[in-house]
């Protein structure tokens, strides 16, 4: 069967990745404030590891996700479930940082619907014709920022110029969570242990690191007649391909899904 698959493949010419060894998972630190006390003994050990800014894992990929939201929104479960950090206290700590700030009273005005963007209009005898960019506009043009204020309830956050360098540092990181596979082999803590085995020296492109992973695992669960488990690498790998346009491959990639599907492996 092994075989067959072999062959199949010639048929394309698809894009490869090289494999590289990840490397031993770093010991945990839970001293960081945000850290959920409760639960931290069932979290993974790398994602309660700082990271050289002080930041743990969860506290970067939070940073992402608050973008355009307020210290008063809901972060998802996972950030504690997952990632073992009290969200509520985590965003205060990365407003209090620098790593996010609360928008202007002009920005935090594009969050309005139309309906009250034309209130605010129609209580200052202002024209109310135009789409919503239009009106944002005569509103901005016309009343001062003290004024504007008394209209937002809550102002959403913008990522500063120290985010977005600490999000390109740890470009790996929102990916890893974004396309997480479901067995656990390409995952935030993952990618972390595999950027680490280059110690600095280069920095992988998210495609080779996730590629790396599961490559890895497709061939350890193949010497260990894993079939089930091999075939989930395959499918993560078609997923993969998928994202990055590469349909002939993820089309082989699939099909080799469903051949193991319909001969019992």
């Amino acid at each position: 069967m092994l075989g067959f698959f072999q062959k199949f493949k010639n048929i394309f010419k698809g894009q490869s990745y090289s494999e590289v060894p990840s490397v031993t998972p770093r010991k945990a630190n839970a001293k960081n404030s945000t850290v959920d006390q409760s639960i931290e003994n069932e979290i993974n050990p790398i994602l309660l590891k700082e990271l050289k800014n002080g930041l743990l894992p969860g506290e970067v990929l939070l940073m992402y996700w608050l973008e355009g939201n307020n210290l008063n929104s809901n972060p998802p479960g996972y950030f504690k479930y997952t990632y073992g950090i009290n969200a509520k206290v985590a965003a205060k700590k990365l407003v209090e940082n620098g790593y996010l700030t609360e928008s202007s009273p002009g920005e935090a005005i594009k969050t309005l619907k139309v309906a009250e963007l034309k209130e605010i209009l129609k209580e200052h005898n202002l024209k109310l014709s135009g789409n919503k960019a239009t009106l944002i506009e005569r509103i901005t043009e016309n009343l001062t920022e003290d004024e504007i204020v008394k209209y937002i309830d809550e102002k959403p956050l913008q990522i500063t110029d120290k985010g977005e360098k600490t999000l390109k540092e740890y470009y790996y990181i929102v990916p890893a969570h974004r396309f997480s596979s479901k067995d656990g082999v390409y995952n935030v803590a993952e990618a972390i242990k595999y950027f680490n085995e280059f110690k600095g020296n280069y920095n992988p492109p998210n495609g080779d690191i996730s590629w790396a992973l599961l490559q890895k695992s497709y061939l350890r669960n193949l010497q260990n007649g894993d079939y089930g488990l091999a075939r989930n690498n395959i499918r993560s790998m078609a997923e993969q391909l998928n994202r990055e346009k590469k349909l002939k491959s993820s089309l082989l990639h699939y099909v080799e899904v469903f051949v193991m599907d319909m001969s019992g492996l």
